[in-house]
C-alpha cells in the first residue's frame, strides 16, 4: 500500500495508477511530477510454480520430434537415446565354409555387421568370373528433340512417341507437350518397341502426361541404367525386361505386372509412393532380378513386406531409415580367406555367400559304351546344385572316359546352378540344359566344338571357353546379358551364324584376348557382334 502525506489538499492534484506486474521482484510505483498518489491498482500475472519432470525419448529413425511435459508440469530435462541403424553396435563375424551352397550371414539382434570374414575351404576350385562394370548415374538432361510422333485423336487425344528419329543422345527425356502436324497436344503414350535397339541411351525420363506404357519399349538397350517414371500408374507384364538397369523410380504406380525386371543389384525406388501397389508375380522370387534393393516409405515398410506377392521379396525390401545399411551377395569359386566389407559410408545388415567349388559329382547315370567312351544319360541319384562331370567312369568292366551326354539327358532341373565339363569332353552334340531356370554358370574350357541348337541358356550369366574351335548356329539365342569369356583362347573360333546377330542372345558381353580384339571383331560372322566384343582382363 502506498501512503501519501499532504499538507494542503487544495495545493496538489491527486492521481490513480494501474501497473501490470509480469515478473517476480520489487516494483517501485511513484506519482507523476507535481501529483500525489490516491490509489494504486496492481495487476499481477506471474507464472504459478509447477512440478518439474524429466522425460526419456528413444529415436529409431531420422526426423523432428516434439517433446511435451505432462499436464500441469514443466520439463526440467529431456534424455534422448538414439537407436538408428548407424548408431547400433557394430560387430565382426568369422564364418567357416566347408561345402558348396548358399549361406546367409546376419548380425545378432540389435547390431549391424562391420566386417564378415569368410574362410572358404572346399575341395577343388576354379577361377571366379568377373562382374561387368556398373555405369555411373546420369546427369539431368533437357527435353529430347528430334523424336518421331504419331497423333491419336480418337482414343488418346494426343501424340504417341514412336521412334528416336534424329535424336542421338544418351539421356532420353520425353517432353510432355509436342507441337506437330495436328497442333499442340500432350504426349500421352509410347508406341510398342518404340525405343528399342539403342546401344547409347543411358537414362530415360517419362513426363507426367504418360501413365501407361506397353510391351518391350526399351528392348535391347544395353547401356540403359536409369529409368525415371514417377507418373506411370500401370506396368503391364513383360514391359521393361532390361538387364542393365541399376535404378528405377516410381511415385504414382498402382499395378505392376509379372516378368518386368531382370537386372542385378538394381535399386527400385518406391519411397514417394503413398500406398502399396498390387503386384502379379510370375517368377516366385525372380521378378526383380538378382539381389535387388526395393526401397519403400518408412510408414509402409511392415505392410509392404507382408503384402500379397511382395512377401517373396521381404529380404530385399527396406526403407530410408535403413538407407545407410546394405545387403551384399558374394560368390566364391576358389578356396581362401575373404573379407566382406560394406561400401563407403554404410554398414551391413546381411550377407549372402554363394559358394561353388568344383568337386566331381557322384551318382550320375551312364550308358552307351561308345568306342570313344561313356555318355551321361541322366542325373541319376545326384541331387546337388553344382554339377561337375567326372572325366572318367568305372564299373565292373573297366574305366572309360566320359565324352558326352545323351540327347536331352541333362534337361529339366530346377536346382542346378553351375556346370563344369571335364577335359575328356570336347564335343557337345545333344540338346542339353533346357528348362534349368537357376543355371547361371557354365565352364567348358576343353570343349572345342558345339553343334547347332545345342544348349538352353535362358538363365545363363557366364560361359567360359578356352580351346573352342567351332560354335554352331543358334546355340545361345536364349541368353540375356550373358558374359561369354574367350579370354583364354589362343585363336578365333569358327562361328556358324543363323540368327543375324542373335546367336548370343540379348545384350551379350563377349570377352576376348586384347591381342585378338580387332581381328575378332572383323572375323567372319563375328562382325555381327562387333559392338559387344570387348577386351578381357
Amino acid at each position: 500500500m502506498a501512503k501519501a502525506f499532504i499538507s494542503g489538499v487544495d495545493a496538489v492534484v491527486l492521481q490513480e495508477k494501474t501497473v501490470d506486474i509480469t515478473e517476480n521482484g520489487t516494483v517501485e510505483i511513484i506519482p507523476d511530477d507535481g501529483k500525489l498518489l490516491r490509489k494504486v491498482t496492481a495487476k499481477i500475472d506471474t507464472p504459478i510454480p509447477k512440478e518439474e519432470q524429466e522425460k526419456n525419448l528413444t529415436v529409431t529413425k531420422d526426423g523432428t520430434y516434439r517433446v511435451l511435459p505432462d499436464e500441469g508440469k514443466v520439463l526440467s530435462a529431456v534424455n534422448v537415446e538414439v537407436d538408428t541403424p548407424d548408431k547400433k553396435e557394430e560387430q565382426e563375424k568369422v564364418i567357416e565354409i566347408n561345402g558348396n551352397g548358399t549361406i546367409d550371414i546376419l548380425p545378432d539382434t540389435g547390431k549391424v555387421l562391420k566386417r564378415v570374414t569368410a574362410v572358404v575351404n572346399v575341395e577343388g576350385g576354379s577361377d571366379a568370373p568377373d562382374t561387368p562394370d556398373i555405369p555411373d548415374a546420369p546427369a539431368t538432361p533437357e527435353y529430347s528433340e528430334g523424336l518421331e510422333y504419331e497423333y491419336d485423336g480418337l482414343y488418346l487425344g494426343g501424340y504417341i512417341a514412336t521412334d528416336y528419329g534424329t535424336w542421338d543422345g544418351e539421356h532420353l527425356v520425353i517432353p510432355p507437350i509436342y507441337n506437330g502436324e495436328y497442333g499442340e497436344f500432350e504426349v500421352v503414350g509410347l508406341g510398342y518397341y518404340a525405343f528399342e535397339d539403342n546401344p547409347r541411351v543411358k537414362s530415360v525420363t517419362l513426363p507426367e502426361t504418360i501413365w501407361d506404357i506397353g510391351n518391350r519399349i526399351f528392348n535391347n538397350c544395353p547401356s540403359l541404367t536409369h529409368l525415371y517414371m514417377p507418373y506411370v500408374t500401370q506396368l503391364a507384364s513383360l514391359c521393361i525386361y532390361i538387364d542393365s538397369l541399376k535404378y528405377v523410380q516410381f511415385k504414382d504406380i498402382e499395378m505392376i505386372g509379372g516378368g518386368n525386371f531382370s537386372g542385378t543389384d538394381t535399386v527400385y525406388d518406391f519411397t514417394a509412393c503413398t500406398s502399396v501397389p498390387s503386384f502379379d508375380s510370375y517368377g516366385l522370387g525372380s521378378e526383380f532380378g538378382t539381389n535387388p534393393t526395393i526401397l519403400v516409405p518408412d510408414a509402409l515398410l511392415s505392410e509392404w513386406e507382408t503384402a500379397t506377392n511382395w512377401a517373396i521379396y521381404s529380404d530385399y525390401i527396406t526403407s530410408p531409415s535403413n538407407a545407410n545399411t546394405q545387403k551384399k551377395t558374394v560368390t566364391y569359386e576358389a578356396n581362401g580367406v575373404y573379407d566382406i566389407l560394406p561400401d563407403a559410408g554404410k554398414l551391413l545388415r546381411g550377407v549372402k555367400v554363394f559358394v561353388s567349388i568344383s568337386s566331381e559329382s557322384q551318382g550320375l547315370a551312364y550308358h552307351n559304351y561308345w568306342e570313344d567312351g561313356v555318355y551321361v544319360s541322366g542325373y541319376g541319384d545326384w541331387d546337388g546344385e553344382h554339377l561337375v562331370i567326372p572325366s572318367e567312369y568305372t564299373d565292373w568292366s573297366g574305366t572309360y572316359p566320359v565324352t558326352g551326354f545323351d540327347w536331352g539327358a541333362l534337361n529339366d532341373n530346377s536346382k542346378i546352378r553351375s556346370v563344369t565339363l571335364p577335359s575328356s569332353l570336347t564335343w557337345l552334340k545333344g540338346v542339353d540344359f533346357y528348362n534349368c531356370p537357376k543355371l547361371t554358370h557354365i565352364y567348358m574350357p576343353d570343349v572345342s566344338m558345339i553343334d547347332s541348337i545345342c544348349m538352353g541358356g535362358e538363365s545363363f550369366e557366364y560361359v567360359q571357353f578356352r580351346d573352342m574351335g567351332t560354335i554352331g548356329g543358334n546355340v545361345f539365342t536364349g541368353c540375356k546379358y550373358c558374359v561369354f569369356d574367350f579370354t583364354d583362347c589362343s585363336a578365333i573360333p569358327t562361328l556358324d551364324s543363323y540368327g543375324a546377330a542373335s546367336e548370343f542372345g540379348i545384350n551379350p558381353i563377349i570377352r576376348v584376348p586384347a591381342s585378338l580384339l580387332d581381328e575378332w571383331r572383323s572375323a567372319t560372322n563375328w562382325t555381327l557382334y562387333a559392338a559387344y566384343i570387348v577386351a578381357g582382363a
